[in-house]
């Protein structure tokens, strides 16, 4: 038993332990880190403005077809304002744009409008199947390609 407490020792001893050094990030690193975080940011922008338009057409689902009476129209710009105030899906809808515009200015301090706003198309995708989804409306073969191609054009703009 003598020895092999010598043999523990000896692969125990400082030279034998493995050093561990912490490595710096790399600058494509970060690079890449940040515009994952940054596309990141588009995407919220862009089911927050999906989740806006589907709650602002409900809201007008919910009010009817708001029009303008030009005989009285203080009145009925008044009475229309207040249907408007009192309605809960545009109130929300309304607030999810605010979040929105300020995820926004997050994402255009990042990277160059030119790249940004085409990213933003995408929300025409998000909102024609929440649209399908949430209201019922309308998915044809038409507007399936037309979102082909707004993603063709996308991955484009992603590849400059």
């Amino acid at each position: 038993t003598d020895s092999t407490i010598p043999t523990y020792k000896i692969l125990h001893t400082r030279k034998n332990i493995p050093k561990y050094t912490v490595q710096q990030p790399t600058q494509s690193f970060i690079k890449r880190e940040i515009m994952a975080i940054t596309l990141s940011f588009v995407f919220v922008c862009i089911l927050l403005n999906t989740a806006a338009q589907i709650l602002l057409k409900m809201a007008t689902n919910h009010m009817g077809t708001i029009s303008f009476a030009w005989a009285h129209p203080w009145a009925h710009l008044l009475a229309t304002a207040l249907q408007i105030a009192l309605n809960p899906y545009l109130i929300i809808g309304l607030t999810l744009y605010v979040f929105s515009v300020v995820f926004w200015l997050v994402v255009l301090s990042r990277i160059q409008v030119g790249m940004a706003y085409p990213l933003s198309s995408l929300g025409y995708i998000t909102t024609a199947i929440a649209a399908a989804y949430f209201l019922g409306e309308n998915f044809s073969l038409l507007r399936m390609i037309g979102i082909f191609v707004i993603i063709g054009g996308v991955y484009l703009v992603a590849q400059s």
